[in-house]
């Protein structure tokens, strides 16, 4: 029995050892290509349409997320949390947080808009998006995010990015390095 419950975490582990060896994706936008120019779309935790280039103009902090995964993702907002504590609401320079689910099927507007209150995001600069899987594939390929689904469990980097202005990849931050941090703000 506890072979079984120790599975995922050892395909986590494996799959996250593999990522460096598979190579940075191709597909990977080049450091002057902008998210802008793609045309995705997505849907925000209040039902309202989003294309990221509304965000033109603003800093962005992007990361992936699922709402029932139980170790990556509340690591990854916990940290997000303390990148931006310093930002409030009604500073002009406080970053946008765009969280994408890689999880659309079963993250809804209604299970992400629970997620947001459960996690006490109230400040109007954070955005939860679902779109298609389609959609979230080819924006996660664009950043270099890697997922896949496997019986349920979504596999994921452990990755945050920080967009300039004109929407292009600034920073990866890797992991949860907080020493990062102060070059969000």
């Amino acid at each position: 029995m506890l072979r079984l419950n120790l599975l995922p975490s050892i395909l986590m582990l494996l799959f996250m050892a593999m990522v460096p060896a598979l190579g940075e994706n191709t597909q990977a936008l080049a450091k002057d290509d902008s998210l802008y120019s793609e045309s995705l779309s997505f849907t925000d935790d209040d039902g309202s349409s989003v294309q990221l280039s509304q965000w033109r103009g603003h800093k962005v902090v992007l990361a992936f997320a699922y709402t029932s995964c139980r170790v990556t993702c509340p690591l990854t907002i916990r940290h997000l949390k303390s990148i931006v504590k310093s930002s409030l609401t009604t500073d002009p320079n406080a970053p946008e947080i765009v969280i994408v689910t890689i999880d659309p099927v079963k993250d809804t507007v209604s299970r992400l808009s629970k997620f947001r209150q459960t996690w006490e995001l109230s400040n109007k600069n954070w955005h939860f998006l679902r779109g298609s899987l389609g959609d979230t594939r080819q924006l996660a390929d664009k950043v270099g995010f890697r997922f896949f689904d496997d019986m349920g469990h979504i596999f994921h980097d452990d990755k945050i990015f920080i967009l300039d202005q004109a929407g292009k990849v600034s920073q990866t931050i890797k992991g949860w390095d907080s020493a990062t941090a102060e070059n969000v703000q």
